[in-house]
């Protein structure tokens, strides 16, 4: 509270206010640049939550793709048993989107794609995931990769064709400020068609 002291000179009252001093404010500016970095800190941490989360849901999606594209091909293989002939038809045994590449056998024209066998369909389906999911442009990652392993076979089931396991893992790059290099985040799945 600032102190007033009244000097009388010929019967008028002066008043002096003793203000703040320029110590005073820059203490009190200081507190306040204190409160608004922690502020900022605060923003910045929400903000790269918010792009995790992004990130996150992203490769979920992916994942889900990849396994809807499992559970289809794996509709269609219906032949073999444990003892033999399963592992004939087409199989996501091991799938990188950095060994991927277009197939050839696949033509495409003014009527659509057309691809001559399962394993052919498979192939490019998963080249087109694999394409989507590592470019930012088409909806993809920052170093976006798709990795799909065989995870267990079930052959408990009597004669029925066994139960393949599939393990999905997004991968992505995810920038460090605080580091020299980039993160790599994943996402993983399990699909049991």
């Amino acid at each position: 509270m600032a102190e007033s002291v009244v000097n009388r000179i010929g019967g008028r009252g002066v008043t002096k206010n003793a203000g703040f001093s320029l110590l005073e404010s820059m203490i009190a500016l200081f507190l306040i640049s204190i409160g608004m970095l922690g502020i900022a800190a605060m923003l910045l941490h929400n903000l790269k939550s918010a792009t995790d989360s992004s990130w996150r849901a992203q490769a979920a999606l992916f994942a889900n793709e990849a396994s809807e594209r499992i559970k289809l091909h794996s509709a269609q293989e219906t032949s073999g048993t444990c003892a033999g002939g399963y592992d004939a038809v087409p199989d996501y045994s091991i799938a990188s989107c950095s060994v991927v590449t277009r197939p050839t056998t696949c033509t495409s024209d003014d009527q659509g794609l057309s691809c001559p066998t399962q394993e052919a369909w498979r192939d490019m389906g998963l080249y087109e995931l694999c394409a989507k999911v590592n470019d930012p442009v088409r909806g993809g990652m920052p170093g976006g990769q798709l990795l799909i392993r065989k995870a267990t076979r079930n052959c408990n089931l009597g004669g029925s064709p066994p139960l393949d396991s599939y393990q999905v893992e997004v991968r992505w790059n995810v920038r460090a400020a605080s580091t020299s290099g980039d993160s790599v985040n994943r996402y993983e799945t399990l699909v049991q068609p």
